[in-house]
């Protein structure tokens, strides 16, 4: 299935954007030792999909934490009020068309985008 490992991708680019420290603005402005992460799913997301993102979601935080960064990662505990809350809303299984046409499209945008650029 190639949704994994964009799911892979995408949660590593948001976890691993070169963060030195994460600072919540605020009064006291305290900057945060340990982040609690949650996912939500609706009911739209076909049940199928959760284990496999929560297992891909462990292993992003697995990933981010055996690296020197200036928090750490959780998943959230029940009580928890505080953290990042991941809502997945939409889900759905793409056939071998569809992938193909990612990959196409995908190829053209990177080609097209430093010639558009110069």
């Amino acid at each position: 299935m190639c949704m994994k490992p964009l799911l892979i991708v995408a949660i590593l680019l948001v976890l691993l954007s070169s963060c030195a420290s994460l600072k919540i603005s605020d009064d006291k402005k305290a900057s945060v030792k340990d982040l609690s992460i949650d996912s939500v799913y609706s009911e739209s997301v076909d049940s199928i999909y959760i284990p496999n993102i929560d297992s891909v979601m462990i292993a992003a935080m697995f990933s981010f934490n055996s690296h020197n960064h200036g928090f750490k990662i959780h998943k959230k505990m029940v009580g928890e009020q505080d953290g990042l809350t991941i809502n997945f809303s939409r889900g759905k299984f793409t056939g071998d068309g569809e992938i193909t046409a990612s990959y196409i499209i995908s190829a053209i945008g990177l080609i097209a985008t430093p010639i558009a650029v110069l």
